[in-house]
């Protein structure tokens, strides 16, 4: 059904009839619920369906997966009023309506805080009535199936000039519902984000004039549209670009490794080369990891957790895992990667990694805001409390929270320094520990054992320590917040790694076999790349032995297992016993 060489070159769009079957089958109602038309899906449920797609076609993935991410029905189900919700999300669970959100204009890209879109209220006509409205002016650009949208979800400034609904002018940014065939809205032609041929495109709105009643969550949602956003955002930001990665990665690391396997320089398989081992193994473990973190990100989201911070990291570091592990797909692959044509699986997802690294908060503003900036204050006991006091507009009130939390910081900085101070000079001798009894220690808290050991080691032992541990501990000793982002993926790895049996913590484990990778890579392997869990299906014995008594141990055992997985064609009747405690 889906043959992206066609979409990509031929068609430039989805054939019609993959548009009816997603419509007739409800993939744009994945997340509304049942009883309003939708299936229903969990968080789960709705990335496994992403990640599936992906791996036969961008576009399409795209096309199902914002619809379920940050969009009109996200923010009807958590903020719409009962009557909204009876209306709308019936239509958009069975396509009659297609959903698009407008948020980036030519003046606010990554500062969507800035935007100039406005929304006058006053008394207008709508449907042969006079009401109470808003006139809206506004322009877009960069909106994810913007040119075959009918219903458009818009954020702009509101103000009430005459004071109808208020006493306040200026009400802040607020979303609502546009019909796109009201009169005054624009469609603009399409944009090929990075030749992607997914819709996009910008549109306008000129003196388009809306009753209160589609305003998401009616007139008492004025002005509340930022916290909407954010809150709605933390979930799409923590499935869809993850997802999407983590297929990619896998699809990289089944189609790169068979390709090694067959492809021969020098008169051997460039399988056997070091060169490649190394690039290979950094795909497998990429995705592995990225799976273990969409996992676990999934089931904080079906727990009723939706972590702004948490999503923010996962996005970030889903998309640039992805484009490391795309690249070093096209290093291994050489020429054939670099021409086109419908024999090359690798081109088209190369070109589409800028996409994932800029939209939904481009990386370099999602690192310093909200990994950083977020991650510190959320950190920190008391740094929030004090700038919610000063943002406070009662002033007396203010003051009193803020002396009240700035004291508590000051207490808190001394006891940490004084504490930090005598648990050094006593290496530790008085300080408290919880009594594991027989637990292993995940990755990431054997990770901080070994990190209190750095204070006592010269320094050619860090490095040794640093390079055998991963890419968490050099970021800790220089920077704290950065180190979360590793800490988390960690975590992630200790979860999966035992569920699945294995090697235990250490991220490469058993999962569900892996079929010979000499025959998928002697057809196109877009009809077989199926990524399932267990991409490193055995690990050989000796690979985990000699990996246990070698400074950079943990890094050979990736390339081992990489080997025996992807170079080798291995099946797990062919590989040596899996290593686990207990």
């Amino acid at each position: 059904m889906l043959d992206e060489w066609k979409i990509f070159w031929e068609w430039r769009d989805l054939p019609q009839d993959v548009w009816h079957f997603v419509k007739r089958e409800k993939f744009f109602g994945m997340i509304i619920p049942k009883e309003f038309g939708g299936l229903g899906f969990s968080p789960y449920a709705h990335s496994e369906v992403v990640r599936k797609i992906s791996t036969r076609s961008i576009a399409a993935a795209v096309t199902v997966m914002v619809p379920n991410s940050l969009g009109p029905g996200e923010l009807l189900m958590r903020f719409g009023t009962r009557e909204q919700q009876e209306r709308w999300l019936p239509r958009l669970a069975d396509g009659r309506d297609i959903p698009c959100f407008g948020l980036t204009s030519p003046e606010a890209g990554s500062d969507a805080a800035s935007m100039v879109d406005t929304g006058i209220i006053c008394k207008g006509e709508f449907e042969g009535r006079e009401t109470v409205g808003l006139r809206l002016n506004w322009h877009k650009r960069y909106i994810t199936l913007g040119p075959v949208a009918t219903l458009l979800g818009l954020a702009f400034k509101a103000y009430d000039p005459d004071r109808l609904v208020g006493d306040q002018e200026e009400l802040g940014i607020t979303v609502a519902l546009i019909p796109t065939n009201l009169p005054g809205v624009e469609i603009g032609q399409r944009h090929l984000p990075s030749m992607q041929v997914f819709q996009n495109g910008p549109n306008w709105g000129r003196d388009v004039f809306i009753p209160l009643d589609y305003v998401i969550g009616g007139k008492e949602r004025l002005g509340q549209g930022w916290k909407m956003l954010m809150t709605a955002l933390a979930a799409g930001r923590g499935i869809s670009l993850p997802s999407l990665s983590a297929a990619g990665a896998a699809y990289a690391a089944r189609t790169t490794g068979a390709y090694a396997r067959i492809r021969e320089q020098f008169g051997i398989s460039i399988s056997k080369f070091e060169g490649v081992e190394e690039p290979l193994a950094r795909i497998v473990a990429t995705a592995y990891q990225l799976d273990a973190a969409r996992r676990l990100t999934c089931a904080a989201l079906n727990a009723g957790i939706h972590p702004a911070v948490i999503s923010g990291i996962m996005k970030l570091h889903a998309t640039e895992r992805m484009r490391t592990a795309i690249d070093d797909a096209m290093d291994i692959h050489g020429g054939k990667a670099v021409i086109d044509g419908p024999q090359n699986y690798l081109g088209n997802l190369h070109r589409a990694v800028p996409v994932g690294i800029t939209v939904e908060g481009a990386n370099i503003l999602t690192r310093n805001l909200i990994v950083f900036g977020q991650g510190a204050i959320r950190a920190h006991p008391y740094l929030l409390d004090e700038m919610n006091a000063l943002a406070d507009s009662d002033r007396e009130r203010g003051l009193t929270a803020f002396d009240k939390a700035f004291w508590k910081h000051l207490g808190h900085s001394f006891a940490t320094m004084f504490r930090a101070w005598g648990r050094n000079w006593s290496f530790g001798m008085f300080a408290p520990a919880p009594d594991a009894g027989d637990a292993i220690l995940s990755p990431a808290l054997a990770l901080l054992r070994g990190l209190c050991a750095l204070r006592r080691h010269g320094a050619a032992d860090a490095r040794r320590r640093a390079q055998a541990q991963g890419d968490a501990v050099g970021p800790l000793r220089r920077h704290p917040v950065r180190a979360l982002s590793a800490l988390g993926r960690a975590e992630a790895l200790a979860g999966r790694g035992p569920a699945e049996g294995g090697f235990c913590g250490a991220g490469m484990v058993h999962g569900d076999g892996i079929p010979d990778h000499r025959e998928p890579a002697r057809r196109d392997p877009r009809q077989s790349a199926e990524p399932s869990g267990g991409l490193a299906a055995e690990i050989p014995g000796p690979a985990v032995r000699r990996a246990r008594h070698r400074p950079d141990g943990p890094r050979r055992a990736a390339m081992r297992a990489a080997r025996a997985v992807a170079l080798r064609g291995a099946r797990p009747a062919d590989a040596g016993p899996r290593f686990c405690r207990g």
